[in-house]
């Protein structure tokens, strides 16, 4: 997620096993403790997610429908569902009707009405668009009246929208249905296998998804135009709402994509995993973008009105690396736990800027531009606020303190240090190794340290201590 536009300017669980804290107001964020989410993790496996939606223009709330199937290990304690300040109408557990205790944070399901084995449960529910851009937000253009809506939800939003298990390393695949008006488009991780039309509604039908964690799933609906590149080597589309469309310069999209393809699908040594790749450009949005599965979001800041210089061209290009560079690392491996999403981001950071280097028209100003992040991270890490570059991140509040120069800037710059140490061959062949070793799975940080060192056969634990968990210049 290319945050630094944006940093730059529960009832308590009744069993002494499992892990407690204070019931929470629902007025209060919502937060997962990474002993909850360990807890949670040994128990459920499996997941698959059936999701039904109603989307009105007119109404500030939808309604949907959360089918969850799973394998559980242990039924002698209460499972958490994660589920935040909505509505539960209706709770089916393995059939059977039972009332819901929810607390505006999570459902708390009894272990003793669930099954060791495979489980199923329905929940019915009532949730609100978003007002602040997490979750499901809902924009009405001042200009037309059109209404868009988009799902922001990294690291913990999911819940804001639907019942699950949110969390990273309870990885899912999800099936869906969306109902919206019928002039609306619809985009998610896949493309629709079918529409039916009745009055002034369609509803959407998508089938079941690749297997990936709930932070990068993704539901943006409204009357976005769109554009189709009819040379990309994956079918690949740009979204933009009507009243800006006249201002994109929708062939540097196509291009800068097209060039992202080819280079990291030939550097990673693994085939883009997904089936489509489409990029929303969206209004009010919290950060620069977010790498949701094959349905990237954008600020409309990357949108000029007016001509757009070299730097905004280029800026846009490195973005656009960036956020590709996600659906590798992020999306089909992906990290435990939120202390090693900085290698999501200072990869990501890194290989945008090696890919603008070697494939496109940027080729010598890339890496000056580059000098500027680590000039970023030079300065912060000279500051009594500087920390290690993986940091502790006890809860999902904490997701992201840390991210700033550190994370991005010395994080890349660490990244392309050990690149120049190991070698052209052995950084590469490492990556491939790590991609093919954990594909659709999570791993922690001594996992990608040892796909490194197999790869150029050198130990890296004293510059993994040395770089990664320490601080200062």
């Amino acid at each position: 997620m290319n945050k630094r536009l944006v940093l730059l300017f529960c009832f308590l669980v009744g069993c002494v096993s499992a892990p407690k804290r204070p019931a929470l107001s629902p007025k209060e964020a919502p937060v997962l403790t990474k002993e909850e989410a360990l807890h949670r993790s040994k128990k459920v496996s499996n997941v698959q997610y059936d999701l039904d939606f109603n989307l009105d223009k007119k109404s500030k709330n939808f309604k949907g429908r959360s089918k969850i199937y799973f394998t559980l290990k242990d039924n002698t304690t209460p499972l958490r569902v994660d589920y935040y300040n909505g509505k539960v109408l209706a709770l089916r557990i393995n059939g059977t009707k039972f009332k819901p205790q929810y607390n505006g944070h999570y459902l708390l399901v009894p272990g003793d009405q669930l099954l060791e084995g495979k489980n199923e449960i329905i929940i019915e529910f009532q949730s609100q668009f978003s007002r602040d851009g997490s979750g499901l937000y809902r924009f009405e253009d001042p200009e037309d009246k059109r209404v868009y809506t988009y799902s922001d939800l990294e690291p913990f939003d999911a819940n804001k929208i639907f019942p699950c298990f949110d969390q990273p390393n309870l990885k899912a695949t999800y099936r869906m249905k969306v109902t919206v008006p019928k002039l609306w488009t619809v985009i998610t991780s896949v493309l629709p296998n079918k529409k039916r039309t009745k009055g002034e509604y369609q509803t959407w039908y998508f089938s079941e998804s690749a297997l990936f964690s709930t932070y990068i799933w993704s539901l943006h609906a409204g009357p976005y135009k769109m554009y189709t590149d009819k040379k990309a080597k994956y079918p690949s589309r740009v979204f933009i709402r009507r009243s800006l469309a006249k201002y994109i310069r929708v062939e540097d999209w196509h291009t800068f994509t097209r060039q992202s393809f080819d280079f990291l699908d030939e550097y990673f040594g693994h085939p883009y995993p997904y089936k489509k790749y489409d990029q929303v450009i969206v209004p009010d949005f919290n950060a620069g973008a977010m790498e949701n599965v094959a349905a990237v979001t954008f600020s409309e800041r990357f949108i000029s009105r007016g001509v757009k210089k070299e730097e905004e061209r280029r800026r846009l290009a490195n973005v656009i690396f960036h956020e590709m560079a996600h659906m590798w690392f992020g999306n089909l491996v992906t990290m435990n736990w939120w202390n090693d999403l900085w290698l999501n981001e200072s990869f990501a950071t890194y290989m945008a800027n090696l890919g603008v280097s070697r494939n496109t028209e940027f080729k010598n100003q890339a890496w000056r531009d580059f000098r500027g992040t680590k000039e970023w991270a030079l300065w912060e890490d000279q500051l009594v606020t500087t920390h290690p570059i993986e940091a502790k991140v006890p809860d999902t509040s904490q997701a992201f303190a840390n991210f700033d120069g550190i994370t991005y800037g010395k994080g890349a710059s660490s990244l392309k240090q050990i690149h120049y140490y190991l070698g052209e061959k052995g950084f590469k062949k490492g990556l491939q190794i790590y991609f093919k070793r954990h594909a659709n799975s999570n791993t922690e940080l001594k996992d990608f340290i040892q796909a490194l060192s197999d790869g150029a056969g050198k130990d890296l634990v004293g510059w993994q201590k040395d770089w990664l968990q320490t601080t200062g210049v």
